[in-house]
């Protein structure tokens, strides 16, 4: 059985916990007791008056001019190269702007591609540059989902799966490693990539 899987970008198949607590204390003194965990840490800095600016800065910073510093998401390399060896096509669709709200005018898309490049993902993992989908909104991210005809989608973030126009057809998948997230009806909650891969290997026995 041959499946198109959907895979999203941020904080799924590139992980930034790391880079988001390295420049909030180098750039912006937060204190080295903070967890480097990116929802504390943005909590963190929503408690002060110019936190929320302060934040959006940060965001530009990681997302932007120090993302080839991020880390491939653990196990991702591994999954990728079993989808590979089974046949199966792999997309990228994530809702990505093109420049951050403050900062340097840095393309994230391009940035984005950098860093996949600079990881491989064109080089032995399965994917093609015709096959990564950087969409300007939620709502265009949904409809490639439709249009890609994939089969399963994987996402961290349970809000975009329990989208009312997510299609119906497509099996979901929330990659939640940190277990954040409770249970989400007709959601399926997976905190590895090995688990997710567990999952695709029982759809193509």
């Amino acid at each position: 059985m041959s499946l198109k899987i959907g895979i999203d970008f941020d904080n799924t198949i590139v992980t930034y916990d790391e880079l988001f607590y390295r420049y909030a204390v180098e750039r912006f003194g937060m204190p080295t007791n903070v967890p480097s965990d990116k929802p504390r840490i943005r909590d963190h800095f929503w408690a002060s008056p110019e936190g929320k600016e302060n934040w959006i800065h940060l965001q530009s910073v990681v997302y932007g001019e120090k993302v080839l510093e991020a880390p491939m998401a653990d196990g991702f390399k591994v999954f990728a190269e079993g989808c590979r060896s089974a046949g199966l096509d792999l997309f990228v669709i994530s809702h990505k702007t093109e420049h951050p709200a403050r900062g340097a005018k840095i393309n994230l898309q391009d940035v984005a591609l950098g860093w996949m490049e600079a990881n491989g993902m064109f080089d032995g993992l399965g994917f093609t540059r015709e096959h990564v989908f950087f969409e300007l909104t939620r709502q265009q991210k949904l409809e490639r989902i439709v249009a890609t005809q994939c089969n399963l989608f994987i996402d961290d973030l349970p809000e975009v799966l329990e989208e009312p126009l997510f299609p119906g057809d497509v099996q979901r998948i929330l990659y939640d490693p940190a277990c954040r997230h409770l249970e989400v009806p007709d959601v399926l909650n997976c905190n590895s990539w090995k688990e997710v891969a567990h999952v695709i290997q029982r759809q193509i026995a």
